[in-house]
């Protein structure tokens, strides 16, 4: 799989995540052709809350802000489709084994996209 323009403005706005987060990171991270999987590390949660307000975010505060800034990105490259689901999927990771085995897969989901539910020989718009 090679990413289009797209694919290039979702992997490259993953990558300016802690650029306005200070206490996010971000890690493993793969674009497929109807969705995204990524982790991110939230810092040190006891400076998060001591933190000022405009430099703290939630979980979903840098999804919701993530998927914003790509669909700015794609609408002023032209496209109209529509580019995400309403919502996301989570998952708190709590060992390093899990963490290994998480990125191995993300590693691994292009090799595996025939066998994705959603996978249509058609395209179509499934993104999450």
């Amino acid at each position: 799989m090679q990413p289009n323009e797209n694919g290039d403005i979702a992997k490259n706005t993953w990558d300016e995540i802690p650029e306005y987060s200070e206490y996010v990171d971000t890690d493993e991270f793969i674009v497929m052709p109807n969705h995204v999987h990524g982790i991110v590390w939230i810092k040190d949660q006891g400076a998060i809350n001591r933190a000022p307000t405009n430099t703290t975010m939630t979980l979903g505060e840098i999804i919701r802000s993530y998927k914003a800034r790509v669909t700015r990105q794609i609408r002023l490259a032209g496209s109209t489709y529509g580019v995400w689901q309403r919502n996301y999927h989570e998952r708190i990771i709590r060992n390093e084994p899990e963490l290994n085995a998480i990125r191995q897969y993300i590693r691994n989901n292009p090799a595996k996209w025939e066998l994705d539910d959603f996978h249509s020989p058609f395209g179509g718009n499934h993104s999450s």
